[in-house]
C-alpha cells in the first residue's frame, strides 16, 4: 500500500485528499459552485468533479480491489501503465450510490449532444434540425462526408473525428487549433492541408452556422457602439450600458448573461473575466458568442428539465451536474429503479415553452458507482 502512495502521490491524485476533506459521514459537502461560468452553468471546486480524467483502466472493478488489498506488485502485473495512472483513472469510481434500500444505484444521464442540437436550433438550421428529429447520428454523418464514404462504413475513431468537427466548427474553430485538438484527444495526426480541408467541408455544409458567427458579432459591436440600444441576433438580444461599460445577451429563457467592462480596443471586442484571484481581460468573437449562447441555453434547457422532474415527484435527489450530465439517486427504497431512468429522461427531454421545437434526447443507466458510459 505505501508503494501505491508513493507512487500515486506523484501525480495529481490529490483529489483523493480533497474528495476526503470535503467528505463528512461518507457524503460529499460545498463541492459546487452555482452559476460558476459567464454561461451560468455550475462549476465545481475542491476536488473538481468538473474536470475527472478521461481514462479509465481496463478491468476497473478489479483494479479497485487490488488497490484496496494493498498489492502492487500484482497491480503492476496486471497493468501495464503506471501506478498513478491506473489510480488517477479510478477517482471517478470512488462517488457510489447512497446506501437507500436493498442494491441502490445512481442514476446517471447525459444530454446527447445538446450544444450541437441547440446550434442548429439557434443558427435555424433546417437540415441540422430534420438530421436531429429523425435521430441520424450527425457526427457519422460528417466523419461520412470527411472521409467519403457511407454513415454506416464509419469506424468509431472516423467517428469520434466527426463529433470533434461537429462540436469544435460549430463555434469558428480555425484549421490550426483544430489539428491540435484532434491530435490531443482522437491521436490522429493531420497535415495543415487535411486539417483545413475538414474546415471547409463544416462551413459549406452548415452556412446558417457560419452566417450567424457574422450576424453575432456585428450585432455586438453595433451595441457597443450605441449604448442603450437593444440589438437582436437570432433570438438573443444585446444591450450595452457606455456609463457601467456593461454588456449584456438577454436570452430566450429569460435570463441573461453579462460581459462585464466591454468595450472596442484596436478592432477587438473585449471583456472583463475573474479567474482565481485575477481579474483579467480577455476577447471574443462571434465564434465564441455563439459558444456562450449555445452553453448558457444548454443549461437553462437542463434547470427547466430538473424543475419539471421535481414538481412531478419528490422520488428523486440530483447529486451533482457536470457539463450535461446528471447523477441523481432515489430518496427512498420504495422508488423502481428499473423505470427510474425512462422516467428521468422523460422529463428532461420535454423541451421548454421557450424552444417548442428544440429536439432533445437524454441517455441514461443505472450503475453503483458513477462512471462514464
Amino acid at each position: 500500500m505505501l508503494h501505491i502512495r508513493q507512487e500515486a502521490s506523484q501525480s495529481a491524485n490529490s483529489k483523493y485528499s480533497k474528495l476526503l476533506d470535503l467528505n463528512y459521514k461518507g457524503k460529499l459537502y460545498d463541492y459546487m459552485q452555482i452559476y460558476g461560468t459567464i454561461t451560468g452553468r455550475w462549476a465545481s471546486y475542491g476536488a473538481q468533479l468538473h474536470n475527472m480524467p478521461s481514462y479509465e483502466p481496463k478491468a476497473p472493478e478489479d483494479a479497485l480491489k487490488l488497490i484496496t488489498k494493498g498489492t502492487p506488485s500484482i497491480l503492476r502485473l496486471v497493468y501495464s501503465e503506471r501506478l498513478n495512472k491506473v489510480v488517477s483513472g479510478l477517482i471517478r469510481r470512488m462517488i457510489v450510490a447512497p446506501n437507500i434500500g436493498e442494491d441502490n444505484k445512481l442514476i446517471i444521464t447525459d444530454y446527447n449532444a445538446i450544444e450541437a442540437r441547440i446550434l442548429a436550433w439557434l443558427t435555424q438550421d433546417e437540415v441540422k434540425l430534420r438530421h436531429w428529429s429523425e435521430g441520424t447520428d450527425l457526427y457519422k454523418l460528417m466523419a461520412s462526408l470527411i472521409f467519403k464514404c457511407q454513415p454506416e462504413q464509419v469506424t468509431k475513431d472516423q467517428r469520434n473525428l466527426g463529433k470533434l468537427t461537429v462540436l469544435g466548427c460549430g463555434y469558428g474553430m480555425g484549421h490550426k487549433v483544430f489539428k491540435l485538438n484532434v491530435e490531443a484527444k482522437c491521436k490522429v495526426k493531420l497535415t495543415d492541408h487535411e486539417a483545413q480541408l475538414v474546415i471547409q467541408t463544416y462551413r459549406r455544409d452548415y452556412p446558417a452556422t457560419v452566417r450567424f458567427w457574422s450576424c453575432v458579432e456585428n450585432v455586438v459591436r453595433s451595441a457597443i457602439l450605441n449604448s442603450g440600444v437593444e440589438k437582436q441576433a437570432g433570438c438573443s438580444r444585446w444591450i450595452y450600458n457606455e456609463d457601467t461599460q456593461l454588456l449584456q445577451c438577454h436570452l430566450p429563457s429569460g435570463r441573461s448573461m453579462r460581459y462585464p467592462k466591454a468595450s472596442i480596443q484596436q478592432g477587438h471586442i473585449v471583456y472583463q473575466t475573474v479567474h482565481g484571484s485575477g481579474v483579467y481581460q480577455v476577447e471574443t468573437f462571434g465564434g465564441k458568442l455563439t459558444e456562450n449562447i449555445c452553453q448558457a441555453l444548454a443549461r437553462d434547457v437542463m434547470v427547466d428539465g430538473i424543475i419539471r422532474l421535481t414538481q412531478k415527484t419528490k422520488d428523486y435527489r440530483l447529486l451533482l451536474t457536470v457539463h450535461d450530465e446528471l447523477v441523481l439517486t432515489r430518496t427512498h427504497a420504495n422508488v423502481d429503479l428499473t423505470s427510474s431512468v425512462d422516467f428521468v429522461n422523460r422529463c428532461l427531454t420535454q423541451a421548454p415553452f421557450w424552444a417548442k421545437s428544440l429536439p432533445l434526447k437524454c441517455e441514461g443507466f443505472l450503475s453503483k458507482r458513477y462512471v462514464k458510459a
